[in-house]
This record gives structure tokens, C-alpha cells and sequence, in this order.
């Protein structure tokens, strides 16, 4: 399985949460699949006043990846798949 780390880097969500908002401290993602299923899952750790900003910036980036322009690339994958080996 790739690394909490990894996949939180390929997916930017450090930098665009926690970096360039300022909203959170601590992020994490991580990723797990087989050949018919995949599961990503995601934290953000926040305080109470902040907790829906947060959410709000982490689902547009969820929600980025499924965008041509924010699609994973073949090289990202690569990384991903190698962290699992």
C-alpha cells in the first residue's frame, strides 16, 4: 500500500490545505486497491472554528483529481505503485 505520505503529495494536500491556507496541522491521505476496488481516504486535523473551511478545501481537492486537469499522471502513479513494492 503507498504511504500516507506519498499519496499526500501527489495529491497536493498538503501544500493547498495546510501550506497555502493555513488551515490545518496535520494532513494525510492514503490510497488502497485491488483489481476491481480502490478506497482513498483522508484527514485533515484542525480546531472547531476552521473544521468546515478545511473540509470544504479538502473535498475541491478530492474532487480536483477527477478533473482532466487535475488527473494523477502516469509518472505520479509510478511513484505510487513503486511506495507499494
Amino acid at each position: 500500500m503507498p504511504s500516507a505520505s506519498s499519496t499526500t503529495r501527489i495529491l497536493g494536500l498538503r501544500s493547498r490545505v495546510r501550506e497555502e491556507r493555513g488551515l490545518c496541522y496535520a494532513v494525510s491521505s492514503s490510497y488502497r486497491g485491488d483489481d476491481k476496488f480502490g478506497v482513498l481516504t483522508a484527514y485533515v486535523g484542525t480546531t472547531p472554528d476552521r473544521a468546515q473551511e478545511s473540509l470544504d478545501v479538502l473535498t475541491e481537492e478530492l474532487h480536483r483529481v477527477c478533473t482532466p486537469e487535475g488527473r494523477i499522471t502516469e509518472a505520479e502513479f509510478l511513484v505510487l505503485l513503486l511506495a507499494t513494492a
